[in-house]
């Protein structure tokens, strides 16, 4: 297991809600998918951001048609 999970810190800050019997409950079933799900969590890094590259503006600007706010201005 130590093989498969070779970061210390991850052994030491490692907890599950229940007591566990063994340390073989966590070789196979359940307690094998979370220990790789909480390795996964606790070695990931994220990555850096892209850079967009901002160019000329293209295409025709957007004109917002005003609606009419009273009878008023709808009749008219």
């Amino acid at each position: 297991m130590i093989e498969s999970y070779p970061i210390d810190g991850f052994w030491k800050g490692l907890s599950f809600p229940k007591k566990l019997d063994s340390i073989i409950v966590l070789r196979s079933g359940y307690y094998a998918d979370q220990l790789k799900k909480k390795y996964n969590r606790y070695t990931y890094n994220i990555p850096p951001n892209k850079q967009i590259d901002i160019k000329e503006k293209t295409g025709e600007d957007y004109i917002k048609q005003n609606k009419p706010k009273n009878i008023k201005e709808f009749l008219s």
